[in-house]
């Protein structure tokens, strides 16, 4: 699917506001509101906007710390590993990589000494050769920047 540049603002202001009103995309775009529902519907049709969703922050809930966790394994001990992270920690994304690790996970834990409890549990298990533990001094989801 070719983006065309009505397409790609609409996308654009989605990013930066997922709740913005549709009359204002068509008036910047000096298009109908029919239109630019269509184009979100066509765009949603095409797995090109995939979801939408409501993020509250971790540390609201309790979860203040997050960390990526990379982890070389063998695959067949990935629930394992994965139940292991979940114990402490909220999980919320797993990725498989090829190249430096086979599984990265981003997690939010409750305390720092969690970070050092997940480690060593994951390390306990047969199997994981490497593990790499990162904490992000605080998350960062900005989409002004992100230009199609």
């Amino acid at each position: 699917m070719i983006l065309d540049g009505i397409d790609k603002h609409i996308l654009e202001s989605l990013l930066i506001n997922a709740r913005k009103k549709m009359t204002d995309i068509a008036k910047e775009n000096q298009v109908s509101v029919t239109t630019i529902k269509n184009r979100i519907e066509r765009l949603k049709n095409e797995q090109i906007i995939v979801d939408t969703a409501l993020i509250i922050s971790p540390s609201f809930l309790g979860y203040p710390y997050p960390v990526s966790i990379g982890v070389n394994m063998n695959p067949n001990n990935e629930g394992q590993i994965l139940t292991s992270i979940g114990e402490k920690a909220r999980i919320f994304g797993i990725d498989h990589f090829i190249g430096t690790f086979d599984v990265h996970v981003i997690a939010y834990v409750k305390t720092l000494e969690d970070i050092q409890e997940i480690k060593k549990a994951i390390q306990k298990h047969k199997g994981v050769n490497e593990v790499k533990m990162l904490v992000w001094s605080k998350p960062h989801f900005h989409f002004e920047n992100f230009r199609l």
